[in-house]
């Protein structure tokens, strides 16, 4: 009886303190509603005994507290209702993603990182290239290139049944890939399209490559206006953490969610908002 009155009291307090302690919604991927049916939004605050309902099962939440860090709260291992959507009580859904990584995007220049690296990867956060707005990179001095849009260029080629080749705009110093140079047949690029490949025509080198493969991307497109209200919900949920604390969480959020993002342009947008 004693152990009954003791884990009754635990529940309590447990209820209680989930209750007390809101979380804010830094991130919203697809359609997410409360209990009453009004839409959770970029700002909301949570509490973990909360029940939302997800559209569908590739929707999900990103919760930030400024001591406890961030929660992913994801309908995939949930069963649908009878509305083909997906009810659940958000700390029974949610997963501890405190994961840190070091920002790289910013280290390619002159003798760092080159091409294939930047394009590179971690699949176990997201595979995917982020482009925000536009994505603007910096070329290596070693590659030595004079673009000129005629005997050196850049290009993406959609490999499918008629394969389709996008020139991208490059200078001595960049190079640009716009939402425009990813969107084929009208749409913006998906996997399911087929496999997506940056490549390089460079009449001037010295050896027989004049076409080189210089990486396979899966890209993926947001606003800045979506950036920025990312930066201003993280802003707000962490209070007073420094510049380098709120820049690093939002790249995690925009990686985990997205892709992966250029640190740059991050700062860039940061910056425009202060």
């Amino acid at each position: 009886m004693r152990n009954y009155i003791l884990s009754l009291i635990f529940l309590c307090w447990s209820a209680t303190t989930f209750a007390q302690d809101p979380y804010f919604v830094t991130v919203v991927k697809g359609s997410v509603t409360k209990k009453d049916g009004t839409a959770v939004t970029v700002g909301s605050k949570l509490d973990l005994l909360d029940k939302v309902t997800f559209a569908t099962k590739e929707s999900l939440l990103i919760l930030l507290h400024p001591s406890k860090g961030r929660l992913v709260v994801s309908a995939a291992n949930a069963q649908p209702n009878k509305e083909n959507s997906f009810t659940l009580l958000i700390k029974d859904f949610l997963k501890m993603n405190g994961q840190r990584m070091r920002l790289s995007t910013r280290a390619i220049n002159e003798w760092a990182m080159d091409l294939a690296s930047y394009f590179r990867t971690d699949p176990s956060i997201n595979n995917k290239i982020l482009i925000i707005d536009s994505l603007q990179i910096r070329l290596p001095r070693y590659m030595n290139l004079k673009p000129d849009n005629n005997t050196c260029y850049f290009f993406l080629q959609l490999l499918s049944k008629e394969p389709i080749n996008h020139r991208l705009f490059a200078n001595d110093e960049y190079l640009n890939i716009s939402r425009e140079d990813i969107v084929f047949k009208e749409k913006l690029y998906s996997i399911e399209a087929g496999e997506l490949k940056l490549g390089l025509v460079n009449q001037y080198t010295t050896d027989n490559n004049v076409i080189k493969k210089i990486a396979t991307i899966n890209p993926s497109f947001i606003t800045r206006e979506t950036c920025a209200s990312v930066i201003k919900a993280v802003k707000s949920a962490m209070g007073h953490a420094d510049e380098s604390t709120i820049l690093k969480e939002v790249y995690m959020q925009l990686y985990y969610t997205y892709g992966k993002p250029d640190e740059n342009k991050i700062e860039e947008i940061f910056n425009s908002l202060k």
